[in-house]
């Protein structure tokens, strides 16, 4: 969401005007209002509401209608869950599209339902599309491919890669991938961070203090798993080679489909924190955790914003990456190979002499953050809205 509403905010002074058709809130997703600063005053953004359509499936075959109800949360699960606001998105975008007289359909996904409604808005319209792509669908290492859900899904994403005039990844390798699969067109804009977001950034090194203070600021998801990092700690408490009084680790972000309990008296995992809190967390810790394992195609989103920091990091994750390349390329960061847990625990005792001796290595390049703008982004984006449309 971050990726789109940065975009939403920079577009208006490079030519493009956006308005927004998005959901309405729904439970079990965090609410976050400090996303929408610096958003236009007058954009338009329109929420429609969704068919709750799985749970009135669930309902019918509670009493006995089995058959119908399990038909209709089949239906109400593709492309995914929030397929119950297709409709009505279709109903209101169509309006709104006439309304502002609008020249392109953009639609960002996951979840892949918006990628839906983009693709039938632009033909009932007859407007170019844009499929921008924040993750890999069916080729996600998450996926799972073998249900007949799974196998309509790829038919599905290789249908919309033929379709879209213009497909956006966030990596190169997400890019190739793409064109690989049939995109008539795909191009890449990286994610980034906004300047404003960490107001002073880069700063200087953090204080030392009794313990040296391990961050993970992101979602926890099956690729980005901090127990490894976890575990390998705890190991090195109890082989008293690490005081547990001079550690201290938190995490911050939302959990999907994975929750860190580990009850280890230096761990706390506070959940989802407001985005506008994020700058006095980063400011607070002496390093900063990226984890990455099994999808070297992805870059992760944390990267640009840890890299603005002015913090170091340290990368246990896929070595032959995307994120692991840029890591280098920005020289943020110390790196192990996902798997290595022997030089995990070295580069944990590493950055442990560091903090003791007062010697914590600095933050990224500089002159390599400077691309990794938000603003950067939305000037990419601006330029290829303006080849689509034959401007």
């Amino acid at each position: 969401m971050q990726r789109v509403a940065k975009w939403a905010r920079h577009l208006p002074e490079l030519g493009w005007t956006p308005a927004v058709l998005t959901t309405s809130e729904r439970p079990g997703y965090p609410r976050d209002p400090s996303l929408l600063a610096g958003l236009p005053e007058v954009l338009p953004v329109v929420r429609s509401r969704a068919i709750d359509a799985w749970t009135a499936g669930a309902a019918l075959e509670s009493r006995g209608l089995l058959a119908i109800g399990k038909a209709l949360r089949l239906v109400a699960s593709f492309p995914d869950a929030d397929a119950g606001w297709v409709p009505s998105a279709i109903a209101r975008g169509l309006a709104l599209a006439r309304r502002h007289r609008a020249r392109v359909i953009l639609s960002s996904a996951p979840n892949w339902s918006a990628h839906l409604v983009g693709s039938l808005l632009s033909r009932l319209l007859g407007l170019p599309w844009v499929a921008d792509f924040r993750d890999e669908w069916t080729d996600h290492p998450v996926f799972e491919g073998r249900s007949l859900h799974s196998r309509l899904s790829r038919r599905l994403e290789d249908a919309w890669l033929a379709r879209a005039d213009l497909v956006l990844a966030t990596s190169g390798a997400s890019r190739d991938r793409f064109r690989e699969r049939g995109a008539r067109r795909a191009e890449v804009i990286r994610n980034g961070f906004d300047p404003d977001d960490l107001p002073g950034a880069p700063w200087g090194p953090a204080p030392k203090g009794e313990a040296l203070r391990f961050l993970y600021a992101g979602a926890l998801y099956g690729p980005s798993n901090p127990r490894p990092f976890l575990s390998t700690l705890a190991r090195l408490i109890e082989r008293r080679e690490i005081p547990a009084s001079e550690v201290r680790v938190r995490i911050v972000g939302s959990w999907w489909g994975l929750r860190v309990t580990d009850p280890y008296p230096w761990l706390d995992v506070a959940g989802y924190v407001e985005h506008a809190s994020l700058a006095e967390e980063y400011r607070r810790a002496h390093v900063l955790l990226l984890f990455m394992s099994g999808w070297p195609r992805c870059v992760l989103g944390k990267l640009f914003e840890c890299a603005a920091t002015g913090r170091p990091c340290l990368f246990y994750g896929q070595p032959d990456g995307e994120t692991a390349r840029l890591l280098r390329e920005g020289r943020l960061s110390v790196d192990v190979p996902w798997g290595d847990e022997a030089g995990l625990a070295e580069a944990i005792l590493g950055l442990h002499r560091a903090w003791r001796e007062d010697r914590l290595p600095g933050g990224a390049d500089p002159a390599i953050v400077a691309q990794w703008t938000r603003r950067r982004g939305a000037e990419q984006l601006a330029a290829l809205l303006d080849e689509v449309v034959g401007a």
